[in-house]
């Protein structure tokens, strides 16, 4: 067994407690711009990225599957409640950055919604079977400490599951075998390329 995956044996796991809110706390401040990971349940914009309405807890998107998988989550739960008349309209926009069918009604049902212990629990369940558990469950069998597992996890709700190059699965790939930041280097930030030869 490779030390370093004897040392992340040892260490303390991201799905532990303490660590988790260390983690939900770190995500929204990037998120958010808070540590306060309790007070985001309401919050919901078009932040301009392409991926339409961004809300809630980790910035579920309407346009990437995950905010239309979390209303429909909280619908089953919650029949009747004041998002289910959207879904028609989320299932609609999903994969787009369009709000067609979501103005005007769409924001105040989901501030009515977050007002409920259901929604805030859907909200949680969500988070953790789309974007905490797979991702963490990946980190430790890479052989990560609670960093290495919280930047799986960062990587998750950033840029969604998938294989895609730009989704956490891809990203993944690309980074195997640089996990010592060994040369040749490539990335991209906000447009710009960057290589480190």
């Amino acid at each position: 067994m490779p030390l370093f995956r004897r040392e992340a044996d040892r260490r303390t796991a991201l799905d532990e407690p303490a660590k988790k809110d260390i983690a939900m706390r770190l995500v929204s401040s990037a998120e958010n711009s808070s540590l306060d990971r309790e007070a985001q349940y309401a919050y919901l914009q078009d932040i301009g990225d392409g991926r339409g309405c961004t809300g809630g807890i980790i910035g579920f998107c309407s346009g990437t599957s995950d905010m239309p998988a979390l209303v429909e989550l909280y619908t089953q739960r919650v029949p009747g409640n004041a998002l289910a008349g959207c879904l028609p309209a989320l299932r609609a926009v999903d994969g787009t950055g369009s709000h067609r069918g979501l103005d005007p009604d769409f924001p105040a049902a989901w501030r009515q919604a977050a007002t409920t212990a259901a929604f805030r629990q859907a909200q949680r369940d969500e988070r953790d079977r789309g974007c905490f558990d797979p991702s963490v469950a990946r980190a430790k069998k890479d052989g990560v400490g609670s960093l290495g597992q919280f930047v799986h996890y960062d990587a998750m709700v950033m840029h969604g599951p998938g294989a895609d190059p730009l989704f956490f699965g891809g990203i993944r790939d690309r980074a195997r075998g640089k996990l010592d930041l060994d040369p040749p280097l490539n990335w991209q930030v906000y447009g710009d390329s960057y290589e480190i030869g």
